[in-house]
């Protein structure tokens, strides 16, 4: 569900919950307001809502009428990201970090966490918590990888940007 707060500063604001297509097993930890589109985008940490784990979806909510479209506003697939890194540092620490949690599906590498849109060239910045790195959509496209090095980003798990 998503929830409204209707004149939040009274002393009793309205609270309107909407039902939305996410369950449990989509792991949302992602929204950010798309002020161009009057939407939010809604990002998923684990399964897209066709189940599928080997891409990242992320959805489009009107806040009209708080629907949201099932198909994917952008999704990016795991292999897309390993091919720019491909036999890269970033790759080989991708991989023997997977491999110390036990997961031997190599394929887990991008769990978004957070998402923010830049305030004047309105590209979507989307962090993975996995592997410490950001991904810079310009127009539906990846435009640019930055990797986060060191130790204050043990876990990155929130991101804004400012003007």
């Amino acid at each position: 569900n998503l929830t409204q707060i209707v004149s939040f500063e009274d002393k009793k604001p309205k609270v309107i919950a909407h039902k939305t297509t996410f369950k449990k097993k989509n792991d949302i930890e992602s929204i950010v307001y798309d002020e161009a589109k009057h939407q939010l985008l809604i990002a998923v940490k684990a399964e897209d809502l066709k189940g599928n784990e080997n891409k990242k979806a992320i959805y489009t909510c009107s806040l009209t009428d708080f629907k949201v479209d099932e198909n994917p506003y952008l999704s990016i697939s795991h292999q897309k990201l390993l091919n720019i890194f491909k036999g890269d540092r970033w790759e080989e620490l991708s991989k023997a970090f997977l491999k110390k949690l036990g997961n031997e599906n190599l394929n887990k590498v991008f769990s978004p966490t957070a998402l923010a849109i830049h305030p004047q060239e309105k590209d979507l910045y989307i962090l993975s918590s996995t592997n410490n790195f950001i991904v810079v959509i310009h127009q539906q496209e990846i435009k640019q990888v930055i990797s986060l090095v060191g130790n204050a980003f043990t876990q990155p798990e929130g991101m804004a940007l400012n003007s």
